[in-house]
């Protein structure tokens, strides 16, 4: 995920972030979604603070997409209505509004570094775990995120929990989002023994 030239292009994950809403409408769960995803509407080649050279995501647009999903399937210990009146295909098609609107924030990012920045494109893996189990970070566990931990060797792996958004978005396109020592820590629900949490693994450079 992540490599600007694939099979999993934009457009790509796009239509199937359509085919899902449709599934999703077509399932009679009392949940609407009014809305459809494009490049014309998804990509804004305009300038965006510093970023100049254009192909910048439009945020507001994907953070609508993951309240949809937020809606769908509900929180942890509050599963949505409309999850549970869902049937096992329409539940694969709510999880994928959250998975595909991370890939294509990932896809959108190396598509514009492939311009800006060709060196600084990210491939990523995207993963979610059914039925995973939670728990709570103690504070000392902190102290093994930030910025300084991502110096990792050629090679080396590394894991980052990954609430909602990354540390690259989150410059307050997101609600409740705050970052602290280059940790990035948000309020968008997690829903634990369902979905799990979404974790990233890279490769240092």
């Amino acid at each position: 995920m992540g490599f600007p030239d694939n099979a999993r292009s934009g457009p790509y994950i796009l239509q199937q972030i359509n085919r899902s809403i449709q599934a999703i409408n077509n399932a009679d769960l009392g949940y609407m979604i009014n809305d459809e995803f494009s490049m014309e509407n998804s990509i804004t080649h305009d300038p965006v603070g510093r970023r100049v050279v254009g192909r910048n995501i439009r945020h507001e647009k994907f953070n609508q997409l993951h309240r949809y999903f937020e809606d769908l399937q509900g929180t942890s210990g509050n599963i949505s209505k409309y999850y549970h009146r869902a049937d096992a295909s329409t539940r694969w098609h709510i999880r994928q509004l959250n998975l595909l609107c991370h890939e294509f924030e990932c896809w959108a990012l190396s598509w514009r570094k492939q311009l800006e920045a060709p060196d600084w494109m990210r491939p990523s893996t995207l993963m979610c775990w059914l039925k995973a189990p939670r728990f709570i970070l103690d504070e000392e566990d902190y102290q093994l995120f930030g910025v300084e931990t991502l110096n990792r060797p050629l090679g080396g792996v590394f894991v980052g929990v990954n609430v909602g958004v990354s540390v690259g978005v989150c410059d307050g396109v997101s609600v409740g989002v705050s970052v602290t020592a280059g940790v990035c820590v948000g309020v968008i629900p997690g829903v634990g023994e369902l979905e799990g949490v979404i974790v990233c693994v890279g490769v240092g450079v």
